[in-house]
């Protein structure tokens, strides 16, 4: 499970699905996991999608919701001049700002 068959008419050569995707076997291409529906997969070869109870982004799973980061052991509000990146509010590249709260 986690490949699909490049060469279908063969059939002798599986490769892995690729991150954000899977593959039960039985499939000839990979389906996507839906991050809208927090599902991902955070590397190649998965058989189905994992569930992620906070939110997804960029086939990594945030423990808090978008917007949100661990501040004092628990999820909050990033504050501004920060975003929220897996889970962890971080501070804005340069050149660049967040004046929302969230």
């Amino acid at each position: 499970g986690g490949t699909y068959p490049t060469d279908t008419s063969s059939y002798s050569k599986c490769e892995p699905c690729e991150i954000g995707h899977f593959s039960g076997g039985e499939l000839d291409k990979c389906e996507e996991c839906k991050a809208d529906e927090n599902k991902y997969t955070p590397a190649p070869g998965f058989t189905e999608c994992l569930t992620c109870g906070g939110h997804v982004q960029n086939n990594e799973c945030s423990a808090c919701p978008e917007g949100q980061g661990m501040i004092g052991g628990s999820c909050a509000d990033c504050p501004e001049g920060k975003y929220s990146k897996s889970g962890a509010c971080v501070d804005c590249a340069k050149g660049s700002y967040s004046n929302a709260v969230k």
